[in-house]
C-alpha cells in the first residue's frame, strides 16, 4: 500500500472528533462522547477494541506467551490466547519499530 491509499483512523477522547484520513483525503466528525465504543464487524463476531500503550503490548505479548507455555489451562483458552497472541505481537512489534 502506497502513502496515497493509506487509511488512518484517529480518536481523540479529549475534544471528542473521529477522523479518517484517507491518503490526501480527511473527514471528521466532532462532539462524540470520550466512552464512544468502537467495533469491527463483519467477521464471526464483533470484535471490540482494546487500546494499549507500546509498552503495554510488549508486556501483554509475553505474558501471553508465557502463560502458553508454563501454565495449565484449558484447551479453550489456549486456542483463545494462541489466536490474539499474533495480534498483540503485531502491535507490540509496530510501535517498537515506530520507535514508541
Amino acid at each position: 500500500m502506497n502513502e496515497e491509499e493509506k487509511v488512518t483512523v484517529l480518536f481523540d477522547r479529549y475534544v471528542g472528533a473521529l477522523s479518517v484520513t484517507i491518503g490526501q483525503r480527511q473527514i471528521t466528525v466532532d462532539q462524540l462522547p470520550a466512552e464512544t465504543e468502537f467495533i469491527l464487524s463483519g467477521e464471526s463476531d464483533d470484535l471490540r477494541a482494546l487500546w494499549l500503550t507500546p509498552g503495554e503490548s510488549s508486556y501483554l505479548a509475553k505474558m501471553i506467551r508465557y502463560i502458553l507455555e508454563k501454565v495449565k489451562i484449558s484447551a479453550e483458552a489456549h486456542a483463545a490466547l494462541s489466536a490474539v497472541l499474533p495480534r498483540v505481537e503485531a502491535l507490540a512489534q509496530q510501535a517498537e519499530a515506530e520507535g514508541e
